[in-house]
This record gives structure tokens, sequence and C-alpha cells, in this order.
């Protein structure tokens, strides 16, 4: 059931300097709300959120974009993990179209809200998609790497999901981790099928929307992308990228890995060039680096303070255990690891502690782990039944 709340004979409410107008629900449906705020800008900015942004009604600043109180700023927000049902999203793009009254719009999202803009973006009246990361479809029959979301497929609402060349406006551009296999599969599925423009962004992950890292590449990315200027807007995106730390950890596990661990340690310090403090990608990056340099103090002290930040999380345990067996201390990585599980509870890290003891020969206790694991996380019971048969033969 969707509610029409605007009155299409609107007249433009007036912007006053340095303020927006206060947003308005144009339409209140089941499963999507359209939010309009109001500004004096030619082209509209039609912003589509997804399962975790549009409820909260932060799809817009969630990609840093329509901050300026010029902006023309619609939002198309889901009310959950619901991903656009036709039924109720091909009208409500209608009405954006009508309000939008024929100026040109450019259509934006990331994951679900990509696949939103690309699936309603020119029926919302937009000439140019911008979507980053996003699905072709869900498909319950589909496995492998592009399957990922296909758990989420619901019959009754998403029978009619497909993106075809007609749902495009003249430019559609998709922007993808061309290392994540998920997110390629789906870009080249788009590509076939729909024929959009896939720009590769590397070393992003399925978040390549974090590469709108300023006001001032959101603002390079958006005038490219409605230009129709793909060079302009890859090279807009490429200079985005260089302030995310997780792309720059990635960049730097990478040199270090392929035997640069001085380039993998000057990549990851970089943000204090600049007197910001390195965010926890790029510490661990930094030890890895240091590891790989001969300086196996160095990285542990590097791991130790992430614990100290961080100790509930079991991935900054297991690199310190890691790093204690890759200078040979296998005890003290076991020792790390009990800590760990007293800190985090965690089954990885009580599997890795059994198999550690197991391996210095502590099968007494390997095997008290064992019960202990099989009491407390029952749905690895055969797993654990494996072990505790291994550790029997062994005795």
């Amino acid at each position: 059931m969707v509610d029409d709340n605007r009155d299409m004979s609107r007249s433009d409410v007036p912007v006053r300097p340095g303020r927006a107008a206060a947003p308005e629900c144009l339409v209140d449906g089941t499963y999507v709300r359209l939010m309009h705020r109001d500004g004096p800008a030619m082209t509209a900015l039609v912003v589509f959120g997804d399962e975790l942004t549009g409820p909260r009604g932060t799809a817009a600043r969630a990609l840093g974009v329509g901050a300026d109180p010029r902006a023309d700023l619609y939002e198309v927000l889901p009310t959950g993990q619901n991903w656009f049902p036709a039924t109720e999203t091909g009208p409500m793009a209608e009405t954006l179209a009508r309000d939008k009254d024929g100026r040109p719009g450019l259509a934006i999202g990331a994951s679900m809200g990509g696949y939103g803009a690309l699936r309603y973006g020119a029926r919302a009246g937009c000439t140019t998609v911008l979507a980053f990361s996003p699905q072709a479809r869900l498909d319950p029959a589909m496995s492998g790497p592009g399957a990922r979301l296909s758990g989420q497929f619901r019959a009754d609402l998403h029978h009619d999901m497909d993106i075809t060349p007609a749902h495009l406006p003249e430019r559609a551009y998709v922007v993808i981790d061309p290392e994540d296999a998920h997110d390629l599969l789906h870009a080249e599925l788009l590509r076939h099928e729909a024929g959009v423009d896939v720009i590769p962004l590397a070393r992003m992950g399925h978040r390549t929307e974090h590469a709108l890292s300023s006001p001032e590449i959101t603002e390079e990315v958006l005038r490219a992308a409605a230009a129709g200027d793909r060079e302009d807007l890859a090279r807009a995106l490429r200079r985005g990228r260089r302030a995310v730390p997780r792309y720059l950890a990635r960049l730097s596990l990478a040199c270090s890995e392929r035997g640069h661990a001085r380039w993998g340690a000057e990549i990851a310090q970089l943000p204090e060039r600049e007197g910001k403090p390195l965010a926890p990608d790029l510490r661990m990056a930094l030890a890895r680096a240091r590891a790989k340099l001969g300086e196996p103090m160095q990285a542990l002290e590097q791991i130790e303070t992430l614990i100290v930040d961080a100790p509930k999380n079991p991935r900054f345990w297991r690199a310190l255990s890691d790093q204690y067996e890759a200078i040979g201390e296998a005890r003290a990585a076991g020792d790390v690891l009990e800590l760990a599980l007293e800190e985090t509870g965690n089954f990885q890290l009580c599997w890795k502690l059994i198999q550690n003891r197991f391996t210095l020969g502590s099968l007494e206790e390997a095997g008290l782990l064992a019960d202990m694991a099989e009491e407390l996380w029952p749905e690895r019971a055969g797993q654990i039944e494996r072990m505790k048969t291994r550790i029997a033969r062994a005795a």
C-alpha cells in the first residue's frame, strides 16, 4: 500500500544561504519511502538506500552526498532488506519523475542501493546512474561466489528483478573491485545483459563507494558522471581511493607479500604524514611489513597495541598468535590463544588452541579443550568429534 502525500502542483521552496529546506515525505509505502529536500540545483540527486541506511533515513549522508544546501535531494529509502519490490518501487519512481518535472537527475546507490538505482533510476527520470558494487538480481538458483545474497530472495517480492537495457538511462556506470568475486560476477551479468559501463576500482572490496572520500572528490565524481566523462570519473574515483584506509592497507599488504615490504611499511604509514592516526587495518598492514622486514618484535608490539585498544576482536588475537608461530614460538602462540579465548569466547580461536596443544603433544589438555568446545558449540559437534578421534589415536 502506497500513500502519495505530495500535492503535485508544488511551488519551489526557497533555500536560505547555508541552510537546507526540511525533508518532506512524498511517498510512505510498505517497503519504500520517498523523501525530498528541495533545493535550487538544476540537476536532482536521487539516492537509493540499502537495508541499513534506508530504515535510518541516512542514505545520502552515508554516501557523503547531498550535504550542499543547494542540492535538490531525493532519497529512496527501503524499510528493510526488501530489494525494492517492483510493484511498489515502480509507481514510486514515476511519482518522483513527475515531482522532478523534467529536470535532469542523477541516481546513485551502493550495494542494494546500487541495484535500486540501476533498476529504477531511468523510471525516476534520471539521465545518469552511478552504482557502486551492485547486484544484478537475487537468484535462488545461483551458486558459487555470486550467490552470497541469494538467501534474501522472496518469491512474493522478487519475481521481477532483472535489469535490462530498457531499464537504463543514457549513462549507467557500475563501479566494482574486480578482486571481489561476487561483485565481478554481478558486474559481468549487468554488462552482458543490460550494457552498463563497468569501472574497476581495485583493492576496495565491496565498499567501493568509500572512494567518495571528501566533498571535493564527491563533487568531481558526480560532475563527471553527469557529463558522461568516463575517464574523468575513473580518475576522480582513483584519487578518492587514496584516502581510504582499507585501500591503503590492501595495497601495503600486496607490496609486503610480493617482496616489497619497505614500500608496504611506507604506504601503511601515509596517513601519519598528514597528522592522522592509523586505522586498525593500516596498523595490521604495518605489522605485516615489519615482520617481512625482519623486525618480528616490532610486529608483535604493533599487534599488541591493537589488542589493547580492542580486546574483544578475534582477528587481532589471531594475528598475534600467527606472528608468534611465524618466529617459531608455538608455546607462546598457544598462551596467546588461551588468553584470547577467555576474552572473546570465539570458536575459531578455541579450535586453533586445540590444534596448538595437539601439535605440542599436550594431548590431555587438547582433549579437555575439545570436550569444552563440544559443550559450548554443539553445532560444531561433527568437527570436534573428528578431532577427539585424532587425539585418542595419538594417545
